[in-house]
C-alpha cells in the first residue's frame, strides 16, 4: 500500500467516513485516537499501519451488525410448531367418534324402558289390545266384558263408554287396574297394556262410586 501524498487530507477523509459507521460513544475515541495517529504520520509506515487497522476495525463492525440483522429476522420455528400441532388436535377432537360404553348402556336398559326409548325415536303403529272390564261391589256389570280397542287410544275413552253403558256422568266412573291403582284419563292404553296385561288382556275393575283411596 503506497502512502498518499497528502497525509492530512487522507486522514480527514478516512476520519469522517469511519465516524459515520461507529455510534457516538465510538465516535469520540474514535476521534481521540485519530488525533494520537496524526503524531504518527510523518513515517509512512504507521501511516499505512493506521489505516490497515481502522479498516479492520469497520469490517468488525459491520459484520457484528449484519449478524444481528440476520438472528432478528429468522422466523420463530417453535411458534409454527405450535399451531400445526394444535391444529392436528382439534382434527381430532372432531373426528372423535361417541364412546361404546354408550351403546352398551342403551342395550342393557331394562324391558320397559327400552320400549319407551324407541317410542320417542319412532313411535309404534296403533295395535290392537284386549280389555276386560269387571265390576266393584254393587256396580251394575256392563256388556260386552271383553273389548277390542286401539293401543293409541286413552284411559278417557274408555271412561266415556262406561259411563254411556251405566248412564251416569263421566265424573262419576272410577277405573282402577288390577284393583290397585287409577290411572289418569290421558294415559294411552297401549302403554298401560304393554306393562300390566295379564293373560294377553288389561283388567280394569270400574265403580260408580270411590272404590281405594
Amino acid at each position: 500500500m503506497t502512502p498518499p501524498t497528502s497525509n492530512s487530507s487522507m486522514v480527514d477523509s478516512l476520519s469522517s467516513w469511519v465516524a459515520e459507521s461507529l455510534s457516538s460513544d465510538m465516535r469520540n475515541n474514535y476521534s481521540t485516537s485519530v488525533g494520537k495517529g496524526r503524531a504518527k504520520l510523518a513515517c509512512g509506515f504507521y501511516q499505512e499501519r493506521w489505516c490497515i487497522d481502522a479498516l479492520q476495525k469497520v469490517v468488525s463492525i459491520n459484520e457484528i451488525l449484519c449478524g444481528m440483522s440476520f438472528i432478528h429476522s429468522e422466523p420463530d420455528s417453535d411458534s409454527s410448531t405450535t399451531s400445526a400441532d394444535s391444529n392436528t388436535l382439534s382434527q381430532h377432537v372432531d373426528k372423535t367418534s361417541v364412546p361404546l360404553d354408550t351403546s352398551i348402556v342403551v342395550k342393557r336398559l331394562p324391558e320397559v324402558e327400552q320400549r319407551q326409548w324407541h317410542k320417542t325415536i319412532k313411535p309404534l303403529p296403533a295395535t290392537k289390545i284386549t280389555i276386560r272390564l269387571v265390576p266393584i261391589g254393587s256396580t251394575r256389570a256392563i256388556t260386552p266384558k271383553v273389548l277390542q280397542v286401539s293401543s293409541d287410544q286413552t284411559v278417557a275413552v274408555l271412561m266415556r263408554f262406561i259411563a254411556k253403558k251405566l248412564r251416569i256422568s263421566t265424573d262419576s266412573v272410577y277405573m282402577y287396574i288390577h284393583n290397585t291403582f287409577q290411572p289418569t284419563p290421558d294415559e294411552r292404553l297401549g302403554d298401560l297394556y304393554d306393562q300390566f296385561r295379564t293373560n294377553q288382556e288389561l283388567i280394569f275393575n270400574y265403580c260408580n262410586t270411590v272404590a281405594f283411596g
